[in-house]
């Protein structure tokens, strides 16, 4: 497997987090039609509420965590 230069990897790393960023109107338009039912009451309408929070989040950690293990 070809090793990839920094820059390359750098440009990769940006895509997919674009592309994540691209996505991210679809979750919240998920959460929101989720919470327009009414069927989701209690403990379960706040976590519904937090899905957006660990998405980015994650994004975020993975983000950083392959910068980090790339510059290793």
């Amino acid at each position: 497997m070809p090793q990839t230069t920094g820059g390359s990897h750098f440009i990769k790393l940006a895509i997919a987090v674009v592309i994540a960023m691209v996505i991210s109107p679809i979750i919240f338009q998920a959460v929101s039609s989720a919470n327009s039912t009414g069927k989701i009451t209690g403990t379960l309408a706040t976590i519904v509420n937090l899905i957006p929070l660990f998405y980015f989040l994650g994004v975020a950690i993975l983000a950083v965590a392959d910068v980090y293990t790339h510059l290793r």
